[in-house]
């Protein structure tokens, strides 16, 4: 793609011009059969005019230090969007991000605008950043090009800076206290060649593209993400945990606990956290030897004795202590009431309609016995001399016995501690499974739209920072919320405050027309912003355009 927003002059060395287009010569190769070189090029750009060309993203593979010149973005709107961005400038700066993204990286201000565009718009498609910024205010005072965000993900964002940011980020909220994070990753696909860890994995919807795995840790009792980690696409997700066990160590948390799902289930795993004298707090499937063993001995007692009724989760719960790969551990066994009715009716329901099937395959006269393949776990199946198929019967103990099944679940902890704490403990882990479905969904990074590692890490530290400031959005909501569950989501508020525009006058000078609405107030209220407040910060980043 043509980079038309940066303008170089054209290197004399080893080009060559065909038309308007711009090659890199590698060499050449003599030809017998033709009887001449023929050259081994690469395009790498457009020429201007004489002297001046516009560079595509190979240009720089081959000429990495050449000086470029970025061509103006374009101005502002006289009509600026302002609510939000006021919302997360004040985040920023209460959380001590604004002044670790100032002190880490060199274009803070574009990095700020980034995460608002990300957060607002829902949107990472950097080609669509410049519009985005014509009407609203702005952290850097200017717009700049996506071919300028193009290189600054490519030259300007290092490992180094990375590293940096991630460590203080983490220690900034390591209180030394007792903290359980909740562990999950994420993977999505990548096809652009340059990403090197791009890998063909253990997706979950097309397991034939190459993917890179994204975990993060976030903080069970706000949400709030404290660390990430970026991972080779063939790492299947009982390895990551792993890392991500050394990564917590890395940044100084101590006395943590793990908050992990069923699918990172492993001695490994238990090993990898419990020697590093970490807590543990897991779900485990309900068909282990265990757990069967468990709910065979104490199912029956725990969903028909009322002293196990748990109000706060509407649940049965029991602990027993056991010996699980020669540590001591507590498994909590769990009867869901409510979830095995509906579980029941809804099995019952299927049953009736594979007999129904079968009833239509008898008065088609079967013949084929793989037609009926998988009917025998809950029917007895019968055929002629001839081996047509004929009748069936229910297997009515078999039915019982899986219906008796359902509604148990299961978490082991390896704390001494009362079912329903571990189950209050765990049930707070879908702060990190919300998490990803976010990068996914809200952050719209189900694809990455770079095409190398360096511009991949930078990007995904730019998401890792947005998901900070949504998670404290979403918390900061909460009691709205709970009052209102259409108006004061995430979404609608944020889309609320861009209601809140500044406008400028014969002067020049920007300046808000018009009063709050009531849920702009109430939004704002929720983050301690009233309306002088708002107009000080809006005004503190009007100066810079």
């Amino acid at each position: 793609m043509i980079l038309k927003d940066i303008r170089i002059k054209r290197p004399l060395k080893d080009t060559q011009i065909q038309g308007k287009y711009v090659y890199y010569v590698r060499g050449s190769e003599y030809k017998k059969d033709r009887k001449y070189n023929v050259d081994d090029r690469k395009a790498i750009g457009k020429m201007i005019d004489d002297e001046y060309m516009n560079p595509n993203e190979a240009f720089f593979d081959f000429f990495p230090d050449t000086e470029k010149e970025f061509l103006k973005g374009g101005d502002f709107s006289d009509t600026l969007k302002a609510g939000a961005i006021a919302l997360i400038s004040k985040i920023l700066k209460d959380k001590g991000l604004d002044s670790l993204l100032d002190e880490v990286f060199i274009d803070s201000g574009t990095l700020k605008d980034l995460i608002s565009y990300m957060l607002i718009d829902e949107n990472i498609s950097i080609q669509h950043f410049p519009d985005f910024m014509y009407d609203h205010i702005s952290f850097k005072g200017k717009i700049v090009s996506d071919s300028y965000i193009s290189s600054l993900f490519k030259n300007e964002i290092t490992n180094d800076d990375i590293d940096t940011f991630n460590m203080a980020w983490a220690n900034l909220n390591n209180d030394k206290t007792k903290v359980y994070i909740s562990y999950d990753s994420v993977n999505m696909n990548a096809m652009a060649k340059g990403i090197e860890l791009a890998n063909k994995g253990h997706a979950k919807k097309d397991k034939r593209k190459p993917q890179v795995n994204i975990s993060y840790g976030v903080r069970s009792k706000d949400s709030l993400p404290l660390f990430y980690d970026m991972y080779d696409g063939n790492i299947v997700n009982v390895s990551e945990c792993r890392y991500m066990v050394k990564k917590a160590d890395e940044f100084g948390f101590k006395d943590i606990g793990f908050i992990l799902d069923k699918g990172y289930f492993s001695k490994a795993n238990m090993d990898e956290i419990l020697d590093k004298g970490y807590d543990l707090i897991l779900m485990v499937k309900d068909n282990l030897d265990f757990v069967t063993d468990l709910i065979d001995k104490k199912g029956i007692s725990l969903k028909m004795n009322n002293r196990y009724y748990l109000v706060e989760h509407e649940v049965y719960g029991l602990t027993e202590k056991i010996e699980l790969y020669d540590r001591k551990m507590y498994l909590h066994l769990y009867y869901d009431n409510i979830r095995a009715q509906k579980e029941r009716n809804d099995f019952l329901k299927e049953i009736d309609h594979q007999s129904k099937r079968l009833d239509q395959k008898i008065a088609k006269k079967t013949l084929r016995k793989e037609d009926i393949k998988g009917y025998d776990r809950y029917f007895s199946l019968r055929f002629d001399q001839f081996g047509f198929f004929e009748s069936y019967r229910i297997k009515e103990r078999a039915i019982q016995k899986t219906t008796d099944s359902f509604a148990y679940f299961a978490i082991i902890t390896s704390q001494k501690m009362e079912a329903d704490k571990a189950l209050t403990i765990y049930r707070d882990r879908d702060v990190s499974e919300k998490m990803c479905r976010r990068i996914k969904t809200s952050l719209d990074y189900d694809t990455f739209r770079v095409y190398d590692d360096t511009s991949l890490k930078a990007k995904t530290l730019i998401v890792f920072i947005a998901s900070i400031i949504r998670s404290i959005i979403y918390q900061g909501l909460k009691p709205l919320y709970k009052k209102d569950r259409k108006n004061y989501t995430v979404i609608s508020s944020i889309k609320e405050l861009e209601k809140i525009e500044v406008t400028k006058n014969n002067h020049g000078t920007y300046r808000r027309k018009y009063a709050l609405t009531a849920e702009a107030k109430n939004i704002l209220e929720a983050f301690d912003i009233n309306e002088k407040q708002l107009d000080n910060i809006t005004r503190s980043l009007i100066e810079k355009i």
